[in-house]
């Protein structure tokens, strides 16, 4: 058993998403001798993200109901969550480089799991999803087989991003990649852990207060405080009913993966 904690240290000492290099870690592991293409879904959204004033105007969120009016709100999710690679100071940004979280990761997969014949894989997440509730997306590539094996682990509830079965949107460069290209001939099966917290408008403003602090105001305390804030409400809840539920689901997966490894 492998347990990986704080593989982005720079991001919990700051209490953000992103690492040292304003990278989302589950946006950068992709093949970065390919160059970043236009990005017109992301062009879309930025400004409205991130516009010149804070607080948000009234005129910024008429332009984002706009936006959700016209192209849903499955379009606005992607758009912002999918993994851009065009604004370093943007949401999700996937970077152009690999970081130092990424290479650390690779190298502690190649170290403690290569030659493994099978890898069950757990990847705690939250901010997306009802209140408590624990959604088991598959995190590996669009596999057949391998999404086969992950639900005769985890069961039919696994959800697939590849199938529009979850609530995340398809997303690329997410870190279950690291597993298939460290350690290659090892049979994956593996889950994206996913806890609710906050209805996921109040998650992306979160995360909208700390890119503009960090980017447009960065000398200035108090607001870089609020964000921190801000971050830690939308992605933890502090009551014993929350934490309970993680940990009960969190326990419930956890065991599924060693008796199905052991059988």
């Amino acid at each position: 058993m492998v347990l990986l904690h704080a593989i982005n240290p720079w991001g919990f000492s700051w209490r953000r998403r992103v690492t040292e290099d304003t990278v989302d870690l589950n946006r950068p592991f992709r093949d970065f001798t390919q160059a970043a293409g236009p990005d017109p879904d992301y062009y879309a959204v930025h400004p409205l993200l991130l516009p010149p004033d804070f607080p948000w105007t009234d005129a910024n969120r008429a332009a984002i109901d706009a936006f959700v009016a016209a192209h849903g709100m499955a379009r606005w999710q992607h758009a912002i969550t999918h993994g851009q690679r065009t604004q370093p100071d943007g949401v999700f940004f996937a970077g152009n480089a690999p970081t130092w979280s990424n290479a650390t990761m690779r190298e502690i997969l190649r170290r403690h799991v290569r030659g493994a014949r099978r890898l069950h894989w757990i990847d705690i997440h939250t901010g997306l999803g009802p209140t408590g509730h624990g959604e088991m997306i598959y995190a590996g590539r669009d596999l057949v087989a391998d999404l086969a094996r992950t639900r005769a682990c985890w069961g039919p509830q696994v959800t697939s991003v590849f199938e529009g079965s979850s609530a995340s949107a398809l997303v690329e460069g997410t870190i279950g990649n690291a597993a298939y290209d460290e350690c290659p001939g090892t049979a994956f099966a593996g889950i994206a852990l996913e806890f609710g917290t906050r209805p996921l408008g109040q998650v992306i403003d979160a995360l909208r207060v700390d890119h503009w602090a960090a980017a447009r105001a960065p000398d200035h305390a108090a607001l870089r405080e609020t964000a921190r804030d801000l971050m830690l409400d939308a992605f933890f809840v502090d009551t014993d009913a929350w934490k309970r539920t993680v940990l009960d689901q969190g326990r419930d997966a956890f065991v599924r993966a060693v008796s199905t490894l052991r059988a």
